[in-house]
Formats: structure tokens, C-alpha cells, sequence
């Protein structure tokens, strides 16, 4: 699978644990490529989501706003590239609280 600057782009989307505002921004695969994290953008917490990636798949790190765990979910390098929505939702509550499109508009 080749990699181009075009489909490496990806918009992240998430609610914070502490605030409960939806927080957005771009990501892509190059920033994923090793450690990456993500905080609310009104700065009232620090990083709640962090992704590494490990033998070929993302791993996702979120801070429940929903339970207050810590949920761990797994995406495929091939999923992140190629699906155009993916969504994470917190197993207690089954309350979506991460979003990972191509765009904003997905």
C-alpha cells in the first residue's frame, strides 16, 4: 500500500473528559508514525487522546468522558488509510466519543 499526502490526511474529532467540549483537528499519518497526542484546545486538560503505532496498527488511547476509564482501541494502518469513517464508543455506555474521517464533512 503506497502512502500519498492526499489520503494521509485524516480529521480527528473527540469530546474532553473534562470539559465535555467536541474537540477537532487534522491529523495524518505521518504524525501517528511513532507517538502522538491530542488535548482539549481550551487547554482545561491534558492530552486525553494518544495514538502509537505498533506492528502495523494504530493504537488508540482515549479518556472516557463518558465512564472516566481509559478505553484502548486498535485501528489497522489499512483502516486509517482507506475507511472513510470510524467511530469508538465507550463500552460501558456505548456512547460514541472518538471520530476519525477523511474529512469534517464524513
Amino acid at each position: 500500500m503506497s502512502c500519498t499526502l492526499n489520503n494521509s490526511k485524516r480529521y480527528m474529532a473527540f469530546i474532553c473528559p473534562d470539559c465535555y467540549e467536541i474537540c477537532e483537528r487534522d491529523i495524518n499519518i505521518f504524525e501517528c508514525s511513532s507517538f502522538f497526542e491530542a488535548s482539549c484546545p481550551s487547554e482545561c486538560s491534558e492530552s486525553c487522546i494518544s495514538i502509537s503505532r505498533d506492528k502495523g496498527k494504530f493504537k488508540v488511547f482515549i479518556e472516557c468522558p463518558a465512564c472516566g476509564d481509559t478505553h484502548t482501541f486498535d485501528i489497522s494502518v489499512q483502516s486509517f488509510m482507506q475507511k472513510n469513517n470510524i467511530f469508538f464508543s465507550c463500552p460501558e455506555w456505548n456512547m460514541r466519543i472518538f471520530f476519525l474521517g477523511k474529512d469534517k464533512k464524513s
